[in-house]
């Protein structure tokens, strides 16, 4: 399967879960870092132009990683692809979900 067939079905697999426009979720996993939080903040607020998001974070149990929920409005599944592909090519970040 080519790249622009998995993104049509990554697409059409978001249309189908989600409402648009709406709220979407993208999990970070990051080092526990101030530096980071702040990027993700700064990263957020760039990409959004705006729009409104929401960060809530859930620290390791040894404090060594966090777990940042980011909700991001958007109004396609092609925008929220977009949105969680920028996210996750943050320097800091060691998975997305």
């Amino acid at each position: 399967m080519d790249i622009s067939a998995r993104r049509e079905d990554l697409i059409r697999a978001l249309q189908e879960q989600h409402a648009f426009p709406g709220m979407f979720p993208i999990v970070l996993i990051a080092r526990s870092d101030l530096a980071f939080t702040a990027r993700l903040h700064a990263a957020l607020e760039y990409a959004q132009e705006g729009a409104r998001f929401e960060v809530t974070e859930r620290p390791s149990s040894r404090n060594t990683y966090v777990s940042y929920t980011v909700r991001v409005h958007v109004e396609t599944a092609e925008i929220a692809l977009e949105r969680k592909a920028f996210l996750s090519a943050l320097d800091g970040v060691i998975m997305t979900l």
